[in-house]
């Protein structure tokens, strides 16, 4: 493998590197473009380049290197830097005319015959270029795909990130025969800067890198303003090579060895790694050690999908911006199986902090929400939730045998929002707001709603330990009534009778709407009716209707009650309960 000092290179063969004014003026950065191209003509692979730390690199249009065959292609500097140590920083700028390339659907890449590898342009490769948009610009391309970078920084001048859509790393793995995608890249103690910050209306958004192939490292790594960091691809047709007659392109194994670790993200409304690709599932990934310090999207997943993944010892704090819809991680995909995601800490913004109106739109929706066909055995267990929109966990669609336990969850957010068509544990969770929507197939045991609820006439508070309070609504219609899901035989339901302004109380049951309508007219102060799981107080007793009374609780399971099920207390009974959680 050669070693090959950048600046020494430009100086043995006399390459010029002309100085450009960037960054309206306040940068002067000599572009190494042609120097570039002459190595990576010379050598188009096992080819280490050699960077200055605390240098600036210039290059005015993508660089392209490699035929296809294998070998490693490495930039890196020539001493080792700390994680915010100096680096030579490779920045992409405008070239003499004002402009950076001609963005990658007019690339040329000659191709190598003996690999029977076509030629990538727009005719002759059938104008494919991967999965990005017209008219995006790449700084590095390799249709090499052993990639290493290390120790290097990568920025774009304000008059690139203002004009196109950038990718800073760009690698395609070509792959002519049956399982032989293997390309694994690494990107080592390097950085990725600001491509304009989101709110900079002129800035176009940026990835940093971008993968097709199986094998991806990732570690100790920083992403500044990217709106997204990491794409982890694998379509059907790499490189649009035809696969050999007999042989299946992709093996069965699918896309593997994939590695992101200790990297820091800092990026309002960025996604950090997402896995996409509609022809293989991407397996094994290790997501641990990360930090997102504004938020974002952790990971997300689309296309096959994602199995026997672990995503774990991550932090996202302060997740914060218009986020309608979107989660931390955020799967919407065909597959999502086997999954385990543990010991994370996902923070949103919290009631201090949070500015928005009505404290919504300044939050994420959900910490996790999976949307899969097919969605099997995933554990999310171990995980700290904090200041949420709407749930901490939604599982849209029916999640067979997942494992929901030991997680914590605080602010006044809904901990699991699942479909009645899943099935699995739920269990040992502790939680501020409501414990669970839908899920009726769900194994439920052990879980602990810690905020101690209190009576709306004393302010005291109420033991609720198995128990639900049930309190004066705003109004009497279901809409405002207390809302109780899971409720078990050998729960109890605690009205304050006191409050209603009534004594001696007892529940009278109906069957139905029209034993409800009867009982209506007697002198029950309470009415359950089983048909609809509604709890009712009958204001004005044996006169027709309730009167100013009404709904004061909707049991959504619709359990078969007696009267052992309620317990009525009065004002001097409630000073007497000491607060306890409750458990659900």
């Amino acid at each position: 493998m050669s070693l090959i000092n950048l600046d020494e290179w430009a100086s043995d063969n006399n390459i010029d590197t002309p100085k450009r004014l960037v960054n309206n003026g306040t940068w002067g950065i000599n572009d190494y473009t042609q120097v570039f191209e002459d190595i990576f003509e010379k050598n188009p692979s096992n080819v280490v380049i050699e960077l200055t730390p605390g240098k600036k690199y210039g290059y005015s249009k993508t660089l392209a290197h490699g035929n296809g065959a294998s070998g490693r292609f490495t930039i890196t500097s020539d001493t080792p830097s700390s994680h915010y140590g100096p680096r030579p920083m490779m920045v992409a700028i405008p070239n003499a005319n004002g402009k950076f390339g001609n963005g990658m659907e007019n690339i040329s890449i000659p191709g190598n015959s003996s690999l029977g590898m076509p030629a990538f342009d727009k005719d002759s490769n059938g104008g494919r270029v991967p999965k990005l948009p017209k008219g995006v610009t790449a700084g590095i391309w390799s249709a090499t795909g052993n990639v290493t970078i290390s120790n290097v920084s990568f920025a774009t001048a304000s008059e690139v990130r203002e004009t196109k859509p950038h990718v800073y790393l760009w690698m395609v793995r070509y792959a002519n025969s049956g399982n032989s995608e293997d390309s694994d890249p690494a990107v080592v103690s390097s950085a990725f800067h600001q491509n304009a910050a989101l709110n900079n209306k002129k800035g176009k958004w940026a990835t940093a890198i971008y993968h097709e192939g199986r094998g991806l490292r990732v570690k100790d790594s920083v992403f500044v303003n990217k709106r997204t960091s990491i794409v982890q691809s694998f379509p059907e047709h790499i490189y649009d090579a035809t696969p050999q007659s007999g042989q299946n392109q992709h093996w069965y194994g699918g896309n593997r060895k994939l590695e992101f670790v200790g990297n820091h993200v800092h990026g309002w409304k960025s996604t950090f790694a997402r896995f996409t690709g509609d022809f293989a599932t991407n397996k094994g990934a290790i997501i641990s050690g990360n930090q997102l310090d504004i938020g974002g999207t952790l990971v997300a997943v689309d296309g096959k999908g994602m199995s026997s993944a672990v995503i774990t010892g991550n932090v996202v704090g302060n997740s914060s911006g218009d986020f309608e819809d979107r989660s931390i991680i955020d799967v919407d995909a065909r597959e999502f199986v086997g999954n385990v995601i543990s010991g994370n800490s996902f923070f949103g913004v919290d009631d201090v902090t949070d500015t928005s109106s009505e404290g919504k739109s300044g939050r994420v929706d959900h910490a996790i929400r999976i949307k899969a066909k097919k969605s099997i055995a995933n554990g999310i267990t171990n995980n700290s939730f904090a200041y949420h929109n709407e749930s901490a966990i939604e599982l849209v669609t029916p999640n067979q045998g997942i494992n929901i336990t030991g997680n914590t969850a605080t602010g006044n957010f809904t901990f699991l929002d699942s479909h009645n068509d899943s099935t699995g544990i739920v269990a040992y969770n502790t939680m501020q707001g409501p414990f669970i929507e839908g899920g009726r197939n769900l194994e439920k045991n052990g879980n602990v709603r810690y905020e101690v609820p209190k009576d709306p006439v004393t302010g005291n508070p109420i033991d609720v330990n198995n128990r639900y309070f049930i309190g004066i609504p705003k109004k009497y219609r279901t809409k405002f009534s207390t809302k109780i899901i899971g409720f078990n035989p050998d729960d109890t339901i605690e009205i304050n009778e006191t409050s209603y302004g009534v004594s001696d109380s007892v529940v009278d049951f109906a069957k139905n709407k029209d034993k409800l309508v009867e009982l209506a007219n007697t002198e029950a102060d309470f009415i359950y009716c089983k048909s609809n799981g509604k709890l009712f107080f009958n204001e004005n007793q044996s006169q027709p209707g309730f009167g100013d009374g009404g709904v004061i609780a909707k049991l959504f399971d619709k359990p078969k009650l007696n009267q052992d099920n309620f317990n009525f207390i009065s004002i001097l009974d409630n000073l007497e309960i000491l607060p306890v959680q409750s458990l659900i």
